[in-house]
């Protein structure tokens, strides 16, 4: 794990984790994210033109049927870039 930061996913922390990571690498790096609304004004504030960017979206079936208290996840069945 290269960088990390604990908060909320919105447009603060977002830009808080890109700028910690951007200054932890030397060189253009391939930078893969989920599809968090953030992540697009975030990358191009910290990384400017020098990184290659994507969003890789998962895509899920129907989850299995939860037991009380307990949390099932979806199987992902897919993905787009």
């Amino acid at each position: 794990m290269i960088a990390y930061t604990v908060g909320d996913r919105d447009d603060e922390y977002t830009l808080v984790l890109l700028d910690d990571l951007r200054q932890r690498l030397a060189n253009r790096v391939q930078l893969t994210t989920d599809d968090l609304k953030a992540y697009l004004d975030a990358v191009e504030e910290a990384f400017g033109d020098d990184v290659d960017y994507a969003k890789l979206v998962k895509i899920y079936g129907a989850g299995p049927k939860a037991h009380k208290g307990r949390y099932s996840p979806a199987d992902c069945v897919g993905a787009r870039k």
